[in-house]
């Protein structure tokens, strides 16, 4: 049975987290893509990242599965599933609250999910901490992480 398909995570798997791809694993994959081997880009971060990342390594034909797996995105196509539970009216009022209570913070760019990056990183417990006492919890089933 001949591999189709491989699915690799980016951040500490195809390079360490700060740092680039190296040129030889995107010779190895654009090799392996010429033999017939069709390529899934995983991460927390988001498919537009994801999708010009795979350009970037000179992919003709990836998938893309950004948000942590809750968006699976085809770039040549433009086919999209999002594997949400959270509607985007609770997203937008989870960053209301933060924003009530941390204004040194920043937002990814997600679809489903909401990633906070303060700029003062020893303030990650005090957000961890707000968004688990938060009543949109109660409403919804969806997690919070924590990362550092």
């Amino acid at each position: 049975m001949a591999i189709r398909l491989v699915a690799l995570d980016i951040d500490g798997t195809l390079a360490g987290t700060a740092e680039t791809i190296p040129p030889h694993i995107g010779m190895k994959l654009r090799s392996m893509e010429g033999k017939g081997i069709r390529f899934l880009l995983i991460s927390g971060k988001p498919t537009a990242y994801l999708a010009g990342l795979a350009r970037g390594l000179g992919l003709k034909n990836p998938l893309t599965a950004g948000e942590t797996g809750g968006v699976i995105f085809d770039p040549l196509t433009l086919w999209e599933k999002r594997l949400s539970v959270i509607p985007e009216n609770v997203l937008i009022e989870m960053k209301a609250e933060i924003l009530r209570g941390f204004m040194d913070v920043w937002f990814q760019q997600n679809q489903i999910m909401l990633t906070v990056f303060p700029k003062d990183l020893s303030r990650i417990e005090e957000i961890y901490n707000l968004l688990q006492q938060l009543n949109i919890r109660a409403r919804y089933d969806f997690r919070i992480f924590k990362h550092e």
